[in-house]
């Protein structure tokens, strides 16, 4: 085994200070380095070659300690260390190192064991340790102390020494928290370390108001450990702790700031829910406001005057039975009473119906107020419907506007598509659009018949489509991309709100609402898809950004490739799905 070492590693190994040697599997020594020998007393290596450690003269500790490393390799075959191990030699304490490792031949075979251990002087040793730790006391950053069991300094850092303000060391020592900081937050401390010598159980990561006896406040991370002599008996404390006041009012800062930023963001809430309220209760306002002065119409124009005049002229002639039989006026009364009677039933018919549209509408205005106080509670209430019906409503709600524009609407609808949805958010959304659509067919200085097409149907079996199509200004391609923008409108007198709040609440119920033309001049389509029956979902801030709120992410490729495809030419632009994602 100690055949394998060339002669420059026989060179090195005896220029060692570390004690190196062999032995073989029965335990005997076959070669040993220099200092080792020195320590067996032995000037030429061949005198103790084929001894085992009880054979030569070792230092009875020493002797002690490399025998149960080396049984411990012999038996595991695998590697021991130990370090630092205090044992006497003579007057001298020291402190012994050792390390055993077994050997192996080529084909694996144990064949013995390689040790090397070193001894230092405890004194030397503990010097150079002293040499150590007064350096880190002296340039560290951090607070570092040690502490007797009643809580007294023994040994701070020099940054420590400037924290509580002493001139240096001597300073301190002897002295305790009570001396530098406010009596209750000294008493913390106090209690801290005693609980520590108590229990022997350290306190990590405490984050501590730190209050000095002046009155002024800091803030620090502390870490505090029991302190043991060589025995295990707990002989004091110790600690180390990090000046953290910049951090802690850094923090104190931005948990004010999130105050306040919660705060804007409520009032912003509340801002744009107001809006909302307004503007989609305004378009129904403005329907209330037609039918009112339709039936208004209808009531001037009916002939009273001459109802009373008939039934004056059978007061005059309640007494003449041949009145109504030869007199001229007489005669053609009763034809006249008839006529008026059935002016009068028709006016009435007219009238309720008008009247059945203002409840509608009146109903529509406190859902729309209801929808808004619920919203920040997430209430999602499906109804299940027919989907012809419900678009029917929303142009019911916006009939007597569209007549006097004349506006002709097309109705392209499949008739039997039932959906759950949230009834009242997807009327706000039609009259939006069917809204927007007779202001675009108004604005038009096209002499051609003004139409509005809407057209119901199921690109995919889980979502309908309603498309809503105009003939009227269009949309100018560059503003495709804008249209949805809180805010952003074309119009002398818009607010931009009516399709950012549609987009927004399209996307709440699961959906998308994109927009399609092929320019100035040539209309407009907007398609509304919604999910035959909608998944659970979270609640959805409506005053997220455009890009997010008009997103389809649950839409699935072939439902967004057939909008796509049925909105969509070479010469009409669409705003693209992807770029509102």
């Amino acid at each position: 085994m100690f055949n394998s070492l060339s002669q420059h590693q026989q060179q090195f190994f005896n220029k060692t200070r570390q004690r190196i040697y062999f032995r073989d599997q029965g335990r005997k020594l076959t070669w040993a380095n220099q200092s080792f020998l020195a320590d067996i007393g032995v000037e030429t290596s061949a005198q103790p070659f084929g001894t085992t450690l009880n054979e030569i003269v070792l230092e009875d500790a020493v002797a002690d300690i490399l025998a149960e490393v080396e049984d411990a390799t012999y038996e595991s075959r695998d590697s021991q260390t130990r370090t630092q191990l205090r044992c006497s030699i003579g007057s001298s304490s020291v402190a012994v190192s050792v390390e055993c490792n077994p050997v192996h031949s080529e084909d694996g075979t144990f064949e013995g064991i390689v040790g090397h251990y070193s001894i230092e002087d405890v004194c030397n040793y503990l010097g150079y340790e002293k040499i150590l730790i007064d350096s880190l006391m002296k340039n560290t950053q951090d607070f570092i102390y040690f502490k007797d069991r009643t809580s007294k300094f023994t040994r701070v850092s020099d940054s420590m020494i400037q924290r509580l303000g002493a001139k240096d060391m001597e300073g301190l020592i002897g002295k305790s928290d009570f001396d530098f900081w406010d009596f209750d937050c000294a008493q913390g401390f106090f209690e801290d370390e005693q609980k520590i010598i108590a229990t022997r159980e350290p306190m990590y990561g405490r984050c501590e108001e730190e209050v000095r006896s002046d009155g002024i406040s800091t803030w620090a991370i502390s870490s505090k450990m029991p302190l043991f002599d060589e025995e295990g008996n707990v002989i004091g404390t110790f600690g180390i702790s990090k000046d953290i006041t910049d951090l802690k009012q850094t923090e104190l800062k931005l948990e004010e700031t999130h105050k306040q930023l919660i705060e804007a963001s409520r009032q912003a809430g509340m801002a744009e829910i107001a809006t909302n309220v307004i503007h989609n209760v305004g378009n129904v306002l403005n329907s209330i406001n037609v039918s009112i002065a339709m039936g208004r119409d209808l009531i001037r124009n009916q002939n009273v005057v001459n109802l009373r005049k008939a039934a004056q002229l059978l007061e005059e002639n309640v007494d003449t039975s041949g009145f109504l039989l030869n007199d001229p006026k007489g005669k053609v009364l009763p034809g006249f009473i008839k006529l008026s009677a059935e002016t009068l039933e028709n006016t009435q018919q007219k009238l309720l119906d008008e009247f059945d549209n203002l409840r509608k509408h009146l109903d529509h205005i406190k859902t729309v107020i209801s929808m808004q106080q619920e919203y920040a509670g997430a209430k999602h209430i499906l109804e299940h419907l027919n989907i012809a019906s419900l678009v029917e409503d929303a142009i019911q709600i916006g009939e007597g506007t569209l007549q006097r524009s004349g506006v002709k609407v097309i109705k392209q609808y499949k008739q039997d598509i039932e959906a759950d949805v949230e009834k009242h958010k997807v009327l706000q959304i039609l009259i939006n659009l069917i809204r927007n659509a007779k202001h675009a067919c108004e604005d038009t200085n096209d002499r051609r018949q003004k139409e509005i097409t809407i057209t119901i149907d199921t690109p995919a079996e889980d979502f309908f489509t309603i498309e809503i199509s105009d003939n009227g200004v269009g949309i100018n391609p560059k503003h495709l991309t804008s249209i949805f923008n809180h805010g952003f409108t074309t119009k002398d007198k818009g607010k931009g709100f009516g399709l950012h709040s549609s987009a927004n609440t399209a996307k709440e119920m699961g959906g998308s609402l994109i927009a399609t033309s092929a320019g100035l001049g040539s209309g407009a389509s907007f398609v509304l898809t919604l999910p035959v029956k909608p998944k659970e979902r979270k609640h959805y801030e409506p005053t997220q950004s455009i890009s997010d709120s008009v997103a389809d992410e649950q839409l699935p490729a072939e439902v967004t490739a057939a909008i796509q495809s049925a909105t969509t030419s070479d010469d009409a632009p669409a705003t693209p799905l992807a770029q509102m994602q």
